[in-house]
């Protein structure tokens, strides 16, 4: 089985392959992938495309990703295929958030700044009422990258989100005086004016936990960029992670052609979409095989204890990282089979990390699963008695055994 989508375990592209990982080949999406346009304003350019998927879980909470293109801030973009960040879209939508492509007034003339912040602005507020999502995050590139900085910084909307990844972004303008005509259009603009539009000045240890990735090459927004910005917040009190990419451009592709990148650029979309869904859902369920000596701490039935048991043999052992510790109380693992899913476990919170062992030789077992392999999935249920589907869901254990 390839590797779990959004991990680092990914293997390279071959000319003729179907899919990468579990994704949908790039320029095409799921059958059941709907698209909704939306105008936020009277502007033709100001609308969102909001692609989404039915969801097949009992919990109907929506998580929503907000994405803005780059392109100088001036790039019309009316699909989604146009746009770089296509692959953690694929990702995200294969995960069931709900991908709110925002497009906007461009910079032109009669367009400057603040028009492109107040219909971001305008766009998340209306996504947000409208969709009442469970959980926001956002991520974008270059200029895409700056606007979800915008909103991260923005008193209004900052709140809100729980997660953003920015790539190759503009953060403090002041430092960029190749932008200043095209976005303030003045090559002198009022230093208030720059300063204003500026991410970096904006930090506070309330803003959401950020990733910032950056290519060492990159000629067009140096990655002190994104290095001033990431201890900026750190010394806030913040969260952020610093990706920087050796011998990457602007882009994320290599700058030298004959030598390799850190990461390519498929490898920094998954991780990209992976942080982005752990900072809402449960990080993804595995199994590993451990001595039941060494998980005596894990919660699990009596029964799997039975005398005639070869305790010294390794067992299954269920690993679930919560990233929200406080809300919730425990958790459900159900499974699916024949499109339905059945409840096979209440299973006690530990704390940020529950252990939990498994008899798996039993559940195969099961008259209810026959000879199908059930897709299995982990829901919180929070205080109050609400449950939230809340991790991603993983196939037969054995595949994700260490």
């Amino acid at each position: 089985m390839a590797g779990l989508p959004g991990s680092m375990n990914s293997r390279q592209v071959q000319a003729g392959d179907a899919r990468l990982d579990g994704l949908w080949p790039v320029g095409s999406l799921p059958a059941d992938m709907e698209k909704t346009t939306i105008f936020y304003g009277s502007d033709e350019r100001q609308k969102v495309h909001l692609y989404h998927r039915p969801n097949p879980f009992m919990d109907q909470s929506v998580y929503l990703a907000i994405m803005i293109p780059g392109g100088g801030w001036k790039n019309h973009r009316d699909d989604w295929r146009e746009d770089s960040n296509r692959t953690e879209l694929l990702l995200l939508l294969e995960n069931h958030f709900q991908v709110a492509y925002i497009d906007y007034r461009p910079v032109m003339e009669g367009q400057r700044w603040p028009t492109q912040k107040l219909d971001w602005l305008s766009a998340f507020e209306m996504l947000r009422t409208r969709l009442k999502p469970a959980g926001i995050v956002g991520w974008g590139h270059s200029a895409g990258a700056h606007g979800i900085l915008t909103l991260a910084t923005d008193p209004s909307a900052g709140h809100f989100l729980r997660a953003i990844a920015a790539a190759a972004a503009p953060t403090d303008l002041s430092m960029l005086p190749r932008f200043w005509n095209e976005l303030f259009g003045d090559s002198d603009p009022p230093v208030n004016q720059v300063i204003a539009a500026s991410p970096f000045f904006k930090v506070s240890e309330k803003m959401a936990d950020t990733l910032l990735v950056h290519g060492d090459q990159d000629q067009m927004v140096p990655f002190s960029q994104s290095e001033n910005l990431h201890y900026a917040i750190l010394q806030k009190g913040g969260n952020s992670d610093f990706m920087l990419l050796e011998n990457a451009g602007h882009t994320l592709q290599p700058a030298d052609p004959d030598l390799s990148v850190t990461l390519s650029a498929d490898e920094v979309a998954k991780a990209t979409a992976s942080y982005l869904m752990e900072k809402v859902l449960i990080q993804h369920p595995r199994v590993v095989r451990r001595l039941l000596s060494e998980s005596r701490l894990a919660l699990h039935h009596r029964e799997n204890h039975s005398s005639d048991r070869d305790e010294s043999k390794p067992r299954e052992v269920l690993i679930i990282r919560d990233c929200e510790s406080e809300d919730s109380l425990y958790y459900r693992l159900y499974c699916k089979l024949d499109e339905q899913w059945k409840f096979l476990a209440e299973i006690p919170k530990t704390g940020r990390i529950t252990q939990y062992v498994i008899d798996m030789d039993r559940i195969m077992a099961d008259r209810h699963f026959g000879s199908g392999i059930p897709e299995f999935l982990v829901t919180r249920v929070l205080r109050g008695g609400k449950e939230s589907r809340t991790s991603r869901t993983f196939e037969e254990f054995r595949q994700y055994c260490d």
